[in-house]
């Protein structure tokens, strides 16, 4: 990495550096002037962290452009104007107003103890009013990077703002926030309380804040803990409230004497007050039953139905289903939604426990929902009712039913296994009327390791008429189920019944979801980390056949492959549905549905897709548009279908 060079223009010629102010690994700072009229700037250059490939790049600086257009709308005295961005290569430039003077931290390094205290109120007041103008904005801005380096003192004594936390959006962490949420505003009191200490004593604050001995007066200091207070709930709201108790400290309010006057509160004037309360409501009884018959009737009508009708709102009924619907796992509850016209029909509720995923019978009769606490829950779905339950391994995520109804496959990414369950065929009773005596058992376990991803099946579709006739129900054998797990990036391959048998185990670029083709002679392996697509030829899976470099956003975690086989669907954790040919495995154009995506399936001509907020987006796989949103509340993970 090199340093810019007096005289090096940028910008295709409309800027030429001046000197270098600081230059580092993560770039530097310089004075460039302007060729058209030779005005100064400061100019910040941003250099991308080494670990971060050109697709991340290309994305934090678009979210750098994105903050830049909100950057540029800031007219206040307390922040250092933004006025041009540019790239040179990997390196971002931002053109910043050019402010006479020094940091805080150059003026605290000359002094050998810390700032006077009215001085550090003054200076605290400022900084409160050009936060809260940050925070207060149309398009709030977090600044993130609160500290003495990153303030300016003018030869006026007045402080400026600079830097705004740009190099965040071209380091090695997550992306950037700077939307104003209550978490982030906190992050940024806490730095404002750690900043005004430093001015005061010029070293950090303790673990407990401000102690006796550090030199800050008594209100100040209750001032700077609460700003480093560990519980959220104990900070300050905002800086306006900030600023309103440190103007308070510098200029304290005038205390008018008040006359404290005693009160006897001996037990005859208790017993008088009680006495007159008792009468109270002794006369507002003996008024009620002095009415009329008629109104004292309607009045107990009317309580009675304010009563009925509350409890109406608070826990409404659950109604039976009559045609093809929609289940989602949704916190405590399980929402049905009528496929016709998109709408609630009904809520299941789970007293003191958590829905994960939910999962159909083929015939659509049973619906069976696994929960937090590690239960599987039996529903009959025309009555809309649970109706029993079975122990499993607390936290199954996904559930992958057999195409025979008789077999149900539990994946456990927290505990790096697969759970075998057999299923009772024995229909379900539309109410629950005592014990539930069925055959339903845990039969056979597959150890992964941790983070377990993907589940597929390959299974024959069983002919019902062949299955009635048979005896002991459908033929179970000849299925093989497929899963992946990160550790060591494996793929096995497992015969599941009559016992467990392991067929194949081979090492994968990447272990992610997975689904089989149409026609069953590859398979497909979403990699969460590249966010791509791969294809390999069954049964052996040697090499991959095709990489499909671009699945339309990022942690793909689902694969959705319709019957006909003319198009294969990624659902990616960002928000978005990448439409993908099966051949090539090249994207067309990714349908945007919004929010963090948690499940997804495909019926018919249908996405249904639900998001971590608690929405269900149905999207068109043909015209490949968002046709409907359905809103039903935050914490949404699963989603199945039943005719």
């Amino acid at each position: 990495m090199k340093e810019l060079l007096p005289g090096q223009e940028l910008a295709e010629g409309r800027y030429v550096v001046v000197k270098t102010l600081t230059f580092g690994e993560k770039g530097g700072v310089y004075v460039a002037k302007r060729t058209s009229d030779d005005q100064k700037f400061a100019l910040k250059e941003m250099i991308p962290h080494p670990s971060l490939s050109e697709e991340q790049v290309t994305e934090r600086t678009r979210q750098l452009q994105e903050a830049m257009e909100v950057l540029r709308e800031f007219d206040h005295p307390g922040l250092t104007r933004m006025f041009d961005h540019f790239c040179e290569g990997r390196r971002q430039y931002v053109v910043l107003e050019r402010v006479d003077g020094i940091t805080m931290k150059t003026l605290l390094e000359m002094s050998v103890k810390g700032q006077p205290e009215p001085q550090v109120l003054e200076w605290g007041i400022a900084l409160c009013d050009a936060l809260h103008y940050l925070h207060n904005r149309p398009k709030p801005f977090i600044f993130d990077a609160l500290d003495p380096s990153n303030i300016m003192v003018d030869s006026e004594g007045k402080l400026k703002l600079i830097n705004f936390g740009l190099d965040r959006f071209l380091g090695d962490e997550d992306a950037p926030e700077f939307s104003a949420q209550a978490s982030v505003i906190a992050r940024d009191i806490r730095k404002f309380g750690e900043t005004v200490f430093f001015f005061l004593a010029r070293k950090e604050p303790g673990p407990f804040g401000c102690s006796q001995s550090d030199p800050v007066s008594p209100e100040l200091a209750k001032v700077i803990n609460r700003c480093l207070s560990a519980e959220d709930k104990g900070l300050y709201f905002s800086f306006e409230e900030l600023k309103k108790n440190l103007n308070d400290v510098l200029h304290p309010p005038v205390q008018e004497k008040v006359e404290v006057r005693k009160i006897n509160f001996g037990l005859a004037r208790f017993a008088r007050w009680s006495y007159s309360y008792t009468r109270l409501w002794q006369n507002l009884l003996w008024g009620f039953l002095k009415q009329p018959v008629y109104l004292v009737a309607l009045e107990v009508i009317g309580m009675v139905a304010l009563l009925w009708y509350s409890s109406q709102l608070l826990n409404p009924p659950i109604l039976a289903r009559q045609g093809a619907a929609a289940y989602v796992a949704c916190g405590n509850a399980i929402y049905v939604i009528n496929r016709a016209d998109k709408t609630v029909l009904t809520r299941i509720p789970l007293e003191q426990d958590r829905f994960l995923a939910v999962v159909s019978s083929p015939d659509g009769k049973k619906l069976l929902a696994s929960t937090e606490n590690g239960f599987l829950k039996l529903i009959n779905t025309r009555s809309n009712r649970i109706v029993g339950e079975l122990k499993i391994d607390p936290g199954c995520r996904r559930m992958l039913m057999d195409p025979s109804g008789q077999l149900l496959y539990l994946l456990n990414s927290d505990m790096g296994q697969v759970s075998i369950v057999s299923l009772d065929p024995k229909a379900l009773p539309e109410q629950r009327d005592g014990p539930l005596k069925r055959k339903d058992a845990m039969i056979g376990l597959v150890p992964l390791g941790r983070d377990a991803q993907g589940i597929a099946l390959d299974a024959p579709v069983p002919d019902p008429a062949a299955s009635l006739a048979a005896e002991g129900g459908p033929d179970l054998s000849g299925r093989k189920l497929y899963l992946s797990s990160l550790t060591g990036n494996e793929l096995v391959c497992v015969e599941p019944y009559p016992v467990v048998k392991e067929l194949l185990k081979v090492p994968l670029a990447g272990a992610g979801a997975l689904a089989l083709s149409a026609n069953k002679s590859n398979l497909l392996v979403a990699l969460p980390v590249d966010g791509h697509l791969q294809s390999y030829r069954l049964p052996n899976c040697a090499e991959a056949l095709k990489t499909g470099r671009d699945t339309g956003g990022t942690r793909p975690f689902s694969i959705l492959v319709p019957p006909d086989g003319q198009k294969i669907w990624v659902v990616n954790e960002s928000g978005t549905l990448g439409p993908l040919s099966p051949v090539e495995l090249s994207l067309s154009k990714a349908v945007t549905v919004g929010g963090k995506l948690t499940a997804a399936t495909l019926q018919g001509d249908e996405i249904w897709a639900v998001t971590e907020q608690g929405e269900v987006v149905v999207v068109s796989a043909t015209r490949e548009t968002v046709d409907r949103r359905i809103p039903l509340g935050p914490g949404a993970t699963s989603i199945t279908m039943v005719e």
